[in-house]
């Protein structure tokens, strides 16, 4: 498991400028999260092996970065809510040589964060968490020779 948190965002860009903490501004641009949390658990049974990883990145400004309704009334907060996608992977071994696996990528199709006031086309921001692909599915044999 991995945890990560920004305490700080402090930054000048000349000696003679203040240092300004953009940690808890708005941003001029969008910026990421200021929390993300990575783990996986695992387990093993005879010849069957499963791992769930998630990830989760905390709240993020939302386009407008201010509470508000857009024009077909949908509401926005000022932070948007934590972004969670989870993956799944099954694997069953057959004999010495033979494995199959299974993975489920994005299990929850949690495709991107709800931000209404993003009012332009693709109608999320892909830079602060984002599976615009959904959840998929991927199977493999594997012979070791």
């Amino acid at each position: 498991m991995a945890y990560t948190l920004v305490l700080t965002n402090k930054y000048k860009q000349v000696e003679a400028d203040e240092l300004i903490d953009y940690r808890d501004l708005a941003p001029y641009s969008n910026t990421p999260q200021r929390s993300r949390v990575r783990g996986s658990v695992s387990w093993n049974y005879g010849d069957w092996t499963t791992t769930v990883f998630g990830t989760r990145l905390g709240s993020a400004y939302s386009n407008a970065t201010v509470d508000g309704t857009n024009a077909a009334g949908g509401w926005y907060p000022r932070r948007l809510p934590p972004y969670m996608l989870y993956n799944l992977s099954v694997a069953k071994k057959f004999g010495d040589n033979v494995q199959a696996d299974l993975q489920v990528i994005n299990v929850l199709d949690n495709q991107y964060r709800v931000d209404n006031s993003f009012t332009a086309y693709p109608f999320y921001q892909p830079w602060i968490g984002a599976d615009p692909l959904g959840r998929r599915f991927y199977l493999s044999l594997t012979y070791r020779f």
